[in-house]
């Protein structure tokens, strides 16, 4: 758990004593937006991807807007995570969320920004990369808030909230993506975050406390870092370039092989590390190993419909 800055963490049975409740009104109000933003923006520039490719050419290069994302936004996750352990949770989730509504204008603006080296479909590719950093910051902090704020006979029922929160995105945005597509352009689907984005940054920054972290010493797990890297790209990757090279090509093998040696490191570094990025103790509780597979497989379902 977290301290608040003035002094030693005090609970009761119910919620973190110090947050006041307007305090409390805004924090939640901050965050349910920056998650609603971040699930929807998975899911929202699918049904614009017709008119993007028409606009922007590189219809080769298309897989990369979402690619690039979830390659960001994947590794952003624990690493940013770890660090707020360190360093405190709002600076880096104001952080995240900034970005993630800056990135969101650039991308609105990909193709109009001629003074780049880069045509608008690479403009799209590395604004939809920042903006995944944005976004695996926001989410991999998000949760975590919630268990700094409310005790743990609090806490299921938020989870459950936030957690509908994706449930609602993955319906609704395609929806308003076509309608923002058809009524204004697809540059609509990423302008449509800055409202809303800047009401939830305005509301963290003036309503969320910034608590300390207790483990002030903690020690970053760079072994870990670098494996789940080196796991996680070639993965993407392959599962990226398999539709276009086949999955017996040597360039798609090589990747899988490559991220499988990736993963047997990072799982070695893990068990050895005194401080790991995820400790695999975790997966012994079987609520949270069973529970991590159907995540996997909901993940796989949804996102490939």
């Amino acid at each position: 758990m977290s301290r608040i800055s003035e002094g030693e963490p005090a609970y009761s049975t119910s919620r973190l004593v110090g947050v006041t409740e307007p305090q409390l009104a805004g924090t939640m109000l901050g965050l349910l937006l920056a998650a609603l933003l971040a699930a929807i923006d998975q899911t929202i520039v699918g049904t614009a991807e017709p008119r993007i490719i028409a606009s922007l050419s590189g219809f080769d290069r298309y897989p990369w807007v979402a690619t690039a994302y979830l390659l960001t936004s994947t590794l952003s996750v624990p690493i940013f995570a770890s660090l707020s352990d360190i360093h405190g949770r709002k600076p880096f989730f104001m952080t995240g969320a900034i970005l993630f509504v800056a990135t969101s204008a650039l991308c609105g603006l990909a193709g109009e920004l001629t003074f780049l080296p880069i045509d608008g479909m690479g403009q799209l590719i590395l604004f939809r990369g920042l903006q995944g950093v944005g976004a695996g910051m926001v989410m991999g902090l998000l949760f975590t808030i919630i268990g700094d704020i409310f005790s743990p006979s609090e806490r299921g029922r938020y989870v459950g909230l936030f957690s509908a929160v994706w449930g609602v995105a993955s319906i609704f945005g395609p929806t308003l993506g076509g309608w923002l597509t058809d009524q204004w352009s697809w540059r609509a689907c990423f302008w449509v975050n800055l409202p809303v984005g800047a009401i939830a940054v305005t509301a963290i920054y003036f309503e969320f406390p910034h608590m300390k972290p207790r483990a002030a010493a903690r020690r970053l797990d760079w072994g870990g870092f670098a494996t789940l890297i080196g796991c996680v790209v070639p993965l993407l990757l392959a599962l990226t370039w398999a539709t276009q090279y086949g999955w017996t090509s040597l360039r798609v093998v090589s990747l899988l092989v490559t991220a499988a040696v990736f993963l047997v490191a990072f799982l070695q570094v893990e068990s050895r590390s005194a401080e790991p990025m995820i400790p695999l103790t975790l997966f012994r509780n079987p609520v949270i190993s069973i529970c991590s597979v159907c995540v996997f497989l909901l993940g796989v379902g949804m996102f490939g419909v």
